[in-house]
């Protein structure tokens, strides 16, 4: 049912305040005979006579009225279920007995009284919020105004309008009294009002209310629209009208409301809000909604979402949908670098999502049609992540995406070749005579379907390239893995010997020499673990010694770990054991005299009189000795050495 245009709302409710004194009169000695005939009811109008102003009289007056019409109605109900038997019982209203056959003609007679009655006190006491609600509960009654009536129904239909004027009415002076607000948009919610009249009537008593009683008038706001929303997980709390009241919101209109009740009112609707975004395929304001609520570090969700929740939302729905993201202004690539970069890693509290972010980023660039880029970020990945799993998931999808685009180009070469047979196959059916070709040779062959072997040639190339991309990717794998165990612990000696070992598998003794030489500046002789800190310079030597066949590069090695003292040993031992090394090396050369010299220095005795500083090495073999309770003259793996050297010196 359509609703009356407000402005003539507010000309009829203007046409009754102004109602003149002959007019009250009139309507004062007519409801004086209609209630001549009830006693109690005469007595009620001899007390308002006497006190006009008195609120109680006036609430007691029409309270008899309607225990008046509730016995007729009872008795109505009553009557209907014996169907119309005879023998039916009178009832006594109001001081008055009336009998079956009385009982409709009765109704209307205190239903016009009551309305009359309502009209009376509401002209001398328009302030009253008492006198107002009980007025507008009986226009708004079902037995007065039922919810569901015939159009046709001119009875009804002046009823309905009449109630309608009344709330108008009564909103000038309760304008701030949300309960008659709430009245007024129930009222309509029943009646089946259109959606616009409901949508204005809620701004409206949001506009004249105060801020703090806003919070009344949201609830069944949102409840209205809730008839539209989807019925998701992140919806169920909010509480529905019944079936029988569904209407048709326009998706504009739910957005709308939505935004002001998140942006001006509550804050933590945010999520409600993109959620029916996702659900309406506004994904750009979907995602800058989630955007907002990571930015905002006191955003709690009301649906129990954790902070991993929302970045996974946002960014499936930026991967997913690229160009809407785009358009509406977020640039998801800046987002997720400045998230993982490691003064804000901390703060966003990412934990395991590191790879996560990396692979939707790359995903996100392969959906805009960046492949390079997309190699670049995995790349990029895959030299950052500390953990393993961050690794398997980006590698994992790193390789997919070659899988995919080797697969992309076979097909499309599958294609072109399809294609060129078939133009072949048609050259050969068209018949040729000499008169033709002559003509074709005279004017050209631009006429005559040939393939393009450059572009055949390129997509081969290109599937090659593809090819070749993929199993170097598959071929990196160790040496990629083996970098991301040494970003979680740099102190790993086994990882260094690893990753030199794999330079050397595939012959890069370079590389290997690089790998060894950036182990013996990281690696820290108190945090190391699997393995001990010597062997480094002596697998370091050994490359120099095997792969490059420079026996003066390895001896320069160890002369840097055991006479130039490069880098500090914890244990004696470890030093103990570079010298051996080195004695192997040089008997290994058939330098005797090396040998026997390198053997000599290092059992020479330290002496605690020297000063006690890194420059000197008999001084720092006495602090070592000082520190641990040994010495390299007391070491067994050094003298073993030495004997051996002496004796083959002697042989």
């Amino acid at each position: 049912m359509s609703l009356a245009p407000p402005l003539l709302m507010e000309e009829s409710a203007s046409r009754t305040r102004t109602r003149s004194g002959a007019q009250v009169k009139d309507e004062s000695s007519s409801a004086c005979s209609l209630l001549v005939k009830y006693q109690r009811l005469v007595v009620y109008e001899e007390q308002v006579r006497q006190s006009p102003y008195d609120v109680s009289t006036w609430c007691s007056y029409m309270e008899e009225i309607e225990d008046g019409l509730s016995a007729l109605y009872e008795a109505a109900e009553n009557e209907k279920r014996r169907r119309k038997s005879a023998g039916g019982k009178s009832v006594e209203v109001c001081g008055r007995v009336v009998s079956p056959g009385e009982t409709k003609s009765v109704v209307r007679e205190l239903q016009k009284a009551r309305i009359m009655i309502g009209e009376r006190c509401l002209c001398l006491l328009p302030g009253s919020y008492k006198l107002w609600r009980l007025h507008l509960q009986f226009r708004c009654s079902p037995p007065f105004l039922p919810a569901h009536y015939s159009s046709v129904s001119s009875q009804h239909r002046r009823r309905f309008k009449g109630a309608l004027i009344a709330f108008e009415r009564s909103l000038v002076r309760m304008n701030k009294f949300p309960r008659i607000w709430l009245r007024y948009v129930t009222f309509l919610l029943t009646h089946h009002t259109d959606v616009t009249a409901i949508r204005r009537t809620f701004d409206r008593a949001l506009l004249a209310l105060p801020a703090t009683q806003h919070q009344k008038v949201w609830p069944p706001y949102i409840s209205c629209l809730a008839q539209a929303l989807p019925k998701t997980d992140l919806l169920q709390h909010i509480p529905r009208l019944p079936a029988t009241n569904n209407r048709n919101i326009p998706v504009e209109t739910q957005l709308r409301v939505l935004r002001r009740h998140a942006h001006c009112f509550d804050p933590t609707a945010r999520q409600t809000l993109a959620a029916i975004c996702h659900h309406h395929s506004r994904w750009g304001e979907a995602a800058q909604l989630y955007f907002d609520m990571l930015n905002d570090a006191s955003f709690v969700s009301p649906h129990g979402s954790t902070r991993h929740d929302l970045w996974l939302t946002l960014a499936d729905i930026c991967t997913q949908h690229p160009l809407q993201v785009k358009r509406a202004g977020l640039d998801f690539d800046a987002i997720v670098r400045a998230a993982l970069s490691p003064c804000k890693a901390e703060e966003q509290q990412l934990g395991e999502m590191e790879g996560t972010l990396w692979t939707k980023l790359a995903g996100y660039h392969i959906r805009s049609g960046s492949f390079e880029v997309a190699r670049s970020v995995y790349e990029e990945a895959l030299e950052s992540v500390s953990r393993v799993r961050d690794f398997t998931l980006i590698f994992d999808a790193y390789v997919k995406f070659e899988e995919g685009v080797v697969e992309a180009l076979m097909e499309l070469l599958q294609d072109d070749d399809d294609d060129d047979d078939s133009n072949e196959a048609q050259i050969k059916q068209e018949p040729t005579s000499d008169s033709t070709s002559d003509l074709d040779i005279l004017l050209g062959d631009k006429n005559i379907q040939t393939a393009d072997p450059q572009q055949s040639q390129n997509s081969s190339a290109d599937v090659e390239l593809a090819l070749a991309r993929a199993e170097y990717l598959m071929s990196r794998r160790p040496l990629l893995l083996n970098r991301v165990l040494l970003r979680q612990n740099p102190h790993n000696v086994g990882e260094w010997l690893k990753r030199s070992q794999l330079y050397q598998t595939q012959a890069k003794t370079r590389m290997a020499i690089t790998a060894m030489e950036e182990a013996i500046k990281a690696v820290d002789a108190k945090k190391s673990l699997n393995g001990s800190p010597c062997t480094l310079y002596i697998t370091l030597a050994s490359i120099y010694e095997t792969s490059k066949k420079d026996a003066e590069g390895a001896r320069q090695i160890y002369k840097r770990a055991c006479t130039d003292l490069e880098y500090d040993f914890v244990d004696a031992d470890d030093l103990a054991q570079c010298f051996a090394s080195w004695v192997e090396f040089e008997l290994r050369q058939e330098q005797w005299d090396n040998a026997l010299s390198v053997s000599r220095t290092s059992i020479a005795p330290a002496t605690a009189s020297s000063e006690k500083t890194k420059s000197n090495r008999v001084s720092y073999l006495y602090f070592l000795s000082s520190t641990y309770q040994m010495s390299l003259m007391y070491s067994i793996r050094i003298i073993t050495y030495s004997i051996k050297s002496c004796f083959i010196d002697y042989i």
